[in-house]
């Protein structure tokens, strides 16, 4: 990956081992490992999916930093990352625009895609999991790709995880063809009776019997709890909104909930969960109350080492700002010639309006 100075990062278009090729650690980071439920709020691009990225296994093992090395040794969860799916959150809705005459439909179809995502996802982190840390036991694998076929419904025999994938992504494009279908027939829900009976199942309860599942075959004694990491919540459907602030209050013992969104849903006022006694949040972004810390510094400074090598600094590329040597003369922000004076008698120069 070259990344320079000018880079467009978008966290969504990179692998987790991507992301960890230029991750810098916060105080959000090392909240979001905390045993409890949390709740990532922050506006696009302020680093959610980066996080939540940088909680799978993936990350981890790719990540060179002496914190990678403690989690792989002693973390209290094992991480489950589920994407929001675009394509489906454009697809959902034009699905809940056009099937009007089908609404019952419409919203089992929706939850279907849901755990069938959610499905593909657990599976994949079964299988970094094995890849990473139970990599010689290979009979293991194989029982628990019975047992998720039986959880799932997935209809052919299937010893390994990779076919458990691709079951999972045939089922996605079935569930896809059944609702073109139904909109192209205008269909009401009185003739759609007959839909396959894995749209029915319940993803919290199949996704907690597959990890208890892969933890009696496997017993891996670091990262014993899961957490389910929800990137996005925003784009998701709101029954998955309301479902899923609600679980954070139900939820079983070796479950954790991890959300991001942004803004924060409606739903967290009409649900029972309540930040501080229910979840953690954690707002990513510069405000009053918020404790500074050195990351800019050190983010500018791994940005500079890619580009330059060790030889270049901040301070020596863009020089002393404004700002530092008002502080210096110990000149008050807004007073007579500090840095925003300055601004405002120039812009009153040529606006008399301002």
């Amino acid at each position: 990956m070259n990344l320079d100075l000018s880079a467009s990062f978008n966290a969504r278009n990179y692998t987790p081992r991507e992301v960890a090729a230029t991750f810098i650690p916060n105080s959000d980071y090392e909240d979001l490992w905390r045993n409890q439920h949390t709740v990532l709020l922050g506006p696009r691009g302020s680093g959610k999916t980066t996080l939540l990225k940088m909680l799978t296994l993936p990350g981890l093992y790719a990540w060179e930093h002496p914190m990678a090395k403690e989690l792989k040794n002693d973390r209290p969860f094992t991480a489950i990352y589920v994407p929001t799916d675009m394509h489906w959150h454009h697809q959902l809705k034009h699905t809940e625009e056009h099937l009007h005459t089908a609404p019952r439909f419409a919203q089992t179809a929706s939850e279907a895609a849901v755990a069938t995502a959610i499905f593909l996802s657990t599976a994949k982190a079964f299988m970094e999991r094995i890849h990473f840390e139970a990599a010689d036991y290979a009979k293991g694998e194989s029982e628990l790709c019975s047992i998720l076929a039986r959880e799932w419904q997935l209809e052919v025999p299937l010893p390994r995880l990779e076919l458990v994938i691709l079951a999972l992504k045939s089922r996605i494009g079935e569930i896809r063809s059944l609702v073109r279908r139904a909109i192209f027939a205008s269909l009401a829900d009185e003739q759609l009776k007959d839909v396959p009976d894995y749209f029915h199942l319940d993803y919290f309860s199949q996704i907690d019997v597959a990890c208890a599942a892969f933890d009696s075959l496997f017993r891996i004694t670091t990262g014993q709890k899961w957490a389910l990491c929800l990137d996005e919540l925003e784009l998701a459907p709101i029954w998955l909104q309301n479902v899923t602030f609600s679980q954070q209050r139900s939820t079983a013992e070796q479950f954790l909930i991890k959300l991001s969104t942004s803004p924060l849903p409606r739903t967290i006022g009409s649900t029972e969960s309540r930040p501080r006694q229910d979840f953690r949040l954690l707002c990513i972004w510069n405000h009053a109350g918020k404790e500074a810390d050195d990351f800019p510094e050190r983010l500018a400074l791994s940005v500079l080492r890619r580009r330059f090598g060790d030889g270049v600094t901040p301070d020596q590329l863009f020089g002393r700002s404004e700002e530092l040597v008002e502080a210096d003369k110990s000149i008050g922000k807004y007073r007579r010639g500090s840095a925003e004076w300055q601004l405002f008698k120039q812009i009153a120069s040529w606006d008399h309006s301002f």
